[in-house]
């Protein structure tokens, strides 16, 4: 059955979606998808044990997804998106191309019903991180979670509006030595402002963000450790510059208490500055983007983070904290809806890994990305 599930997806959305488009009628229906091809290479990184080193590593890889949404009436909707990659793998829908032309997989990525009215919306099921950010350090956006969100936005004046963001999570299902009560979850709100200082507009953003483990379960996403991470962003836009240049902060701290619990507990603090110049919105545009982030072993949940950085961690899972470094990234949009990305990741260890480590680790990545989406 498993192995019908997509055939069966593309058939029946692409032939109505195909048909409504032709006859000029079921417009609610909405496709979107992309493709990207990429080339990656991985060198120069220590591992944490002394003189071990990671061997240098060159691959090429690809992703495909595939979503739509339907818009029943004015106030509901529903949708869904497939994608490649592992299964095992949250952070990452790419599969590395070789193992002698075997067929890749491909995975349930959202599928959601979404409640629409004036100034908000909600949404249950499996979906995009509903909570604003400016990059991935925090949250990978690959990484769909599943539960129940809402949003609801406030006018402030005629150039500011406050967005109240919500939502409730399940990481780990029920099982026998498991009830619902006890499961694994995330609860989550934020406010977000979108204003201006003068001409210059800034956006701005605080958020809690409380994990909790399963009591009655080993818990892989978090370690058998609770998380209680407040995430403060902010940005202005230059606008009148020789192209239009973006500066970011964001900072992050977990409140939780490790003492005495796990190695390295105090490192549990992060932030990320940035700069992006240009864009990518037509076709010859450029742009131009350095990030510098130091995020502290338990800042954030290292699964649920992005997985760009650094090569540490397991096929399916980076270990994406205790880290520092720096992206330097260019982009040229080829046509509309296309561009190329060169991307390159310098990092090392904030601290030594473990009890047994006697080096720091270290990394060196580099990616070309040609993606085109519609």
């Amino acid at each position: 059955m498993n192995k019908l599930i997509v055939p069966i997806f593309f058939i029946l959305f692409f032939q109505q979606g195909y048909a409504g488009i032709k006859a000029g009628e079921n417009q609610n229906l909405i496709f979107n998808g992309d493709v990207r091809i990429r080339a990656e290479m991985d060198l120069d990184s220590d591992k944490d044990t002394k003189d071990a080193t990671r061997a240098d590593r060159d691959r090429s890889r690809f992703r495909l997804r595939f979503g739509f949404e339907y818009q029943q009436n004015e106030y509901l909707s529903f949708g869904g998106r497939i994608r490649s990659g592992s299964a095992a793998s949250a952070q990452s829908p790419h599969s590395t191309m070789g193992d002698g032309f075997v067929p890749k997989t491909i995975n349930i990525d959202k599928a959601f019903i979404k409640g629409n009215y004036k100034n908000g919306f909600y949404w249950l099921g499996k979906n995009s991180f509903p909570f604003w950010k400016q990059n991935e350090l925090f949250w990978d956006d690959d990484v769909t979670p599943e539960g129940v969100a809402i949003s609801y936005k406030i006018k402030l004046g005629e150039n500011s509006e406050l967005t109240t963001n919500g939502g409730y999570f399940i990481l780990d299902s029920t099982g026998a030595n498991s009830n619902f009560s006890d499961q694994a979850k995330m609860f989550a709100g934020q406010f977000a402002l979108k204003t201006s200082l003068g001409k210059i507009p800034l956006q701005a953003a605080a958020g809690v963000f409380l994990f909790r483990e399963n009591p009655a379960y080993i818990d892989a996403a978090l370690a058998d450790l609770d998380y209680s991470i407040i995430h403060l962003a902010v940005n202005i836009s230059l606008k009148d510059l020789f192209l239009p240049t973006k500066l970011g902060i964001d900072f992050l701290t977990n409140t939780e208490d490790y003492s005495g619990q796990v190695f390295n507990a105090d490192q549990k603090t992060g932030f990320v500055a940035s700069l992006k110049t240009g864009g990518l919105k037509n076709s010859g545009d450029w742009l131009f983007s350095y990030y510098y982030a130091h995020i502290e072993e338990y800042a954030v949940v290292g699964r649920f983070a992005q997985d760009d950085w650094l090569r540490w961690g397991s096929a399916t899972i980076a270990r994406s904290s205790n880290f520092k470094g720096h992206e330097f990234r260019i982009a040229r949009a080829v046509a509309q809806k296309s561009n190329i990305v060169f991307r390159l990741y310098l990092v090392e260890g904030i601290k030594l890994r473990k009890q047994t480590s006697t080096q720091i680790e270290t990394g060196t990545r580099a990616r070309l990305d040609w993606n085109i989406k519609f």
